[in-house]
């Protein structure tokens, strides 16, 4: 006959050695976070404090077994569009933003647009949301998107095929669900710090309730 006073003893040293033995800190609380993925924005978590991806949020549009790509969408450059457009595209009214995608194909500029069908040549990343590159698109896109559809950038990052994952093992992004207001907000500057406020205040509710369950314990 089996003692329930030894089970339920048994049991309760089980869970706190699994509390005890789980990883720590917050760079490893990843159980309960999401996985790279197309859609998705890595969060530069604030221990990289150097770096092309220091405080940065990049949107993934891109992911896979050949690699990732993805873009930066709150590092603002101190130019604009028309600055670096060939001559047959300067008669643009709108002077857009320029941001920095990333340290890969700097001479290349690749583009996020909001349309319900996407254009030829260009990938879906999030609902309508999607990711292109190339001047028969983008002289399309600049004559008949508004402002608040369109984001430009020099650059791209990218990584190879795990080497996300690996970073996110070592403490380097938080994974989050993408927010598309976020991806075309006219001043990105405070959507890293909101991120991440976000994800420290939802590893703590986490962590709470996990010692609430161990407590309840008999």
């Amino acid at each position: 006959m089996i003692n329930l006073a030894y089970l339920q003893r048994v049991l309760f040293l089980f869970a706190i050695l699994v509390v005890i033995f789980a990883p720590t800190g917050d760079a490893q609380k990843s159980s309960h976070q999401l996985l790279p993925a197309k859609g998705v924005f890595l969060v530069a978590r604030p221990a990289m404090e150097t770096g092309y991806f220091s405080r940065s949020v990049v949107l993934l549009v891109e992911h896979g077994d050949e690699g990732s790509i993805g873009v930066i969408i709150n590092r603002g450059m101190q130019v604009s569009l028309t600055e670096i457009l060939p001559e047959s595209l300067k008669t643009i009214k709108d002077s857009h933003q320029l941001y920095f995608g990333g340290p890969v194909s700097l001479n290349g500029l690749t583009f996020l647009f909001r349309d319900r069908n996407g254009a030829e040549g260009s990938t879906p990343v999030l609902g309508d949301v999607y990711f292109g590159g190339g001047t028969n698109i983008l002289k399309n896109l600049l004559e008949h998107k508004n402002k608040n559809e369109l984001r430009f950038y020099l650059g791209y990052s990218g990584w190879s095929h795990g080497q996300i994952d690996s970073e996110i093992l070592k403490g380097a992004w938080y994974v989050v669900q993408a927010d598309i207001a976020m991806i075309f907000e006219e001043d990105p500057d405070w959507i890293w710090s909101e991120l991440v406020t976000r994800q420290r205040t939802k590893i703590l509710a986490h962590d709470s309730d996990s010692s609430q369950e161990v407590a309840s314990l008999p």
